[in-house]
């Protein structure tokens, strides 16, 4: 399923542009107030040069209306010295420097064109004042007429030089007016932007603190949500970080996450010890943020459904974890991926105590199914005969042991009680009870490869043989209810006939030749002499059917190969008891390949129980002793009927419970034959 991203309804983005108006606002601001202020202080400038412009125009008419009163007074007769003349020529200098000024580039004082115009007039006027002016080194009579000259002059131009001063100056103050009018109207406008800042900010401010209570109503909210959950929750990104925003529960189910910023696979590597499947991990998120693939069609692909995770670091108690990965989508984009963990420890208890229900029940169908079809005598004795096997082994596992080599010879004889028990169970094809062997031999050979073994390792043994128990006895319960015999429970099974013998044996056969697509028929003869009430019966019984698996599984070749060495499709398996003088014969031979000494001569070396250049100048009675050797098998897997390197141990070890001996005659390609003596016991 797919999470679609619900952001709150805040008006902005909290978590990414919280700030984005406020930076805005703040830039737009500053380059409004730059450039007024830049304005501002242009027209500052002009203003201040407007003012020294009229400063200057102000002090040109002084020193005109100064030099026109001087003439003025030393033209009407006054004796005129050298001194009046300095004065004179310092003051028109004066006006010389100010009207240079009003027109020097560079100058704060210099005139713009639009007013310099104004300035031309009185300019004439002063270049006829500059030529007219007496000069030091004249006669009196000569700066006389100039005086008069001049002073004539000053009356005519006096209206033109007031009214281009008077132009000029009103020119110059217009423009200082205006300077000054758009430099007010500048500062106003930079106090207004100064104002709306601060309008602004103070409206963001006042709306950011409710979104802030708003924001932390959600925060709370949402982490009162987190820490009330009863799983664990965190995001994961494309990185596969683990984000930090992360349920209270999380860090109970799972103590080896940390607060975030960790890398998901490292967490993976520490819960999950098979690399495969940590592999399987990695590309199965790599999937979730890949658009193309349908998220529902990957669901059952999740290898960290259930999880077996350590309660605490270090801790051998565990607990089963599920992990359900979500896709988060935001704008129809995997932005995230949501994990949730849940604890499914009760859920698995429950769900393996219904299986186990399920198990009883079809155990119980299947029981019923085959007690109705078997023979009751034959049956009965299973039944007896196996409580009598799991109870030596019971009596086995009490046994403690003193050293490494008792302890290994405990798991020889369990291994053999076992294996004897699955092979009684499968004559009568009780596949629950196969199952349950097969499940007690795994846990033997893993016991066995053991080095050193401890008397602890048999510990899981005494769990799997209350179980077996239980079905074997609930079994019996079950077929003295079929049967009717629940008023004497205690009865001993009566004894089977030959036929019910030879027909079991028949059935057995048949049955293992079909699980190995091989087609099997059986013939038997002299049964009869197998008393199923002799004390020797069950190491007999045990030791016929280890031999007739041997010769299903090792010596019937399938139908394909029979055909190609132009041998009749079907296997031909021969068990004949005879009786010769005060012993017991008891002959098994197969028509299938025989013995594959080379076959054995490789599994000797690959067992280091020899060197290869030594086993190959074995002879083949020297190979005979390895067929006996516990563990030792030529096919390369295990299965429900041979592999283990059992069955012959335990023909071996029952036939000298029986002071017996067996002899071996096989061809390659032809035949193997099995043939055991052992002394009849006197009753």
């Amino acid at each position: 399923m797919e999470y679609i991203m619900n952001i709150h309804p805040i008006p902005f983005n909290y978590a990414s542009s919280r700030y984005t108006l406020p930076a805005l606002s703040v830039l737009i601001l500053t380059i409004l107030l730059a450039a007024v202020l830049s304005g501002s202080y242009a027209y500052s400038n002009k203003l201040n040069r407007f003012t020294a412009q009229i400063d200057t125009v102000n002090k040109l008419g002084d020193a005109v209306h100064q030099i026109n009163l001087s003439v003025e007074y030393l033209s009407a007769g006054k004796r005129i010295s050298d001194g009046h003349i300095n004065a004179l020529q310092e003051t028109a200098q004066q006006a010389d420097k100010l009207f240079t000024a009003l027109k020097e580039e560079d100058n704060p004082s210099q005139l713009d064109e639009s007013v310099a115009e104004h300035l031309k007039p009185l300019e004439n006027i002063w270049q006829e004042y500059r030529r007219s002016l007496p000069a030091i080194g004249q006669t009196a009579v000569k700066n006389q007429q100039q005086l008069h000259q001049l002073n004539e002059y000053t009356r005519r131009s006096q209206k033109l030089r007031d009214d281009s001063l008077q132009t000029l100056r009103t020119s110059l103050l217009e423009e200082s007016r205006s300077a000054a009018s758009i430099s007010q109207i500048l500062h106003f406008l930079g106090a207004l932007l100064i104002f709306t800042g601060v309008c602004l900010f103070a409206f963001h401010f006042i709306k950011q603190t409710g979104i802030d209570r708003e924001a932390e109503a959600v925060r709370l909210e949402t982490d009162e949500i987190l820490d009330t959950l009863s799983e664990g929750l965190f995001l994961l990104d494309k990185d596969m970080m683990i984000g930090t925003q992360q349920s209270k529960m999380l860090h109970t189910l799972l103590p080896q996450i940390g607060d975030g910023g960790q890398n998901f696979m490292d967490l993976a590597a520490e819960i999950l010890p098979d690399r495969r499947k940590l592999s399987a991990v990695k590309m199965f998120i790599e999937q979730l943020y890949n658009p193309r693939v349908v998220e529902r069609l990957i669901y059952g692909l999740n290898p960290m459904r259930k999880v077996e995770v350590p309660l605490k670091r270090d801790s051998d108690e565990k607990h089963v974890l599920g992990f359900h990965f979500t896709r988060v989508i935001k704008d129809k984009k995997i932005v995230k991926v949501l994990v949730s963990v849940r604890d499914l420890t009760d859920t698995v208890r429950i769900e393996s105590r219904l299986q186990r229900e399920q198990e009883q029940n079809d155990l119980q169908i299947e029981m019923i199914s085959r007690m109705l079809n078997a023979d009751e005598s034959i049956m009965r004795s299973f039944l007896h005969a196996s409580l009598k096997q799991l109870a030596q082994i019971n009596n086995i596992l009490k046994n403690p042991g003193n050293n490494a080599e008792d302890l290994r010879n405990k798991a020889r004889l369990i291994s053999q009680e076992i294996h004897a028990f699955k092979g009684e169970a499968s004559v009568l094809n009780m596949s629950a009870f196969v199952l349950a062997a097969e499940a007690f031999e795994d846990i033997i050979q893993q016991l066995r490869q053991k080095r050193p073994i401890t008397g602890n390792d048999f510990l899981p043994l005494v769990v799997e043989l209350e179980s077996l128990l239980e079905k074997v006895a609930q079994a019996e319960e079950l077929h003295r209810k079929i049967t009717g015999r629940l008023n004497n429970p205690a009865a001993l099974p009566t004894a089977a006939t030959a036929t019910d013998l030879g027909t079991l044996f028949g059935r057995f056969v048949v049955n293992m030749g079909y699980r190995h697509n091989k087609s099997v028929i059986m013939e038997t003869g002299g049964l009869e002499y197998l008393k199923q009430d002799s004390p020797t019966f069950p190491a007999v019984k045990d030791i016929i059917i280890q031999i007739l698996r041997n010769a299903v599984v090792h010596g019937i070749e399938p139908v394909r190969v029979r055909t190609l060495n132009g041998k009749p499709t079907e296997g031909r398996i021969r068990l004949n008891v005879s009786r010769v003088e005060n012993k017991l014969r008891i002959l098994i031979e197969d028509d299938g390949r025989g013995i594959d000494w080379n076959a054995v001569r490789a599994k000797a070396v690959q067992m280091q129980i020899a060197p290869l250049e030594e086993v190959t100048n074995w002879p083949e009675s020297k190979l005979y002793s390895l067929l006996f050797r516990l563990g030792f098998s030529t096919l390369p897997e295990s299965n429900q009927d041979a592999g283990r390197g059992i069955g012959m141990d335990i023909v071996r070890a029952r036939i000298q419970t029986l002071h017996g001996r067996i002899s071996i005659t096989t061809e390659a390609g032809k035949f193997s034959c099995f043939v055991i003596t052992f002394p009849i016991p006197t009753k």
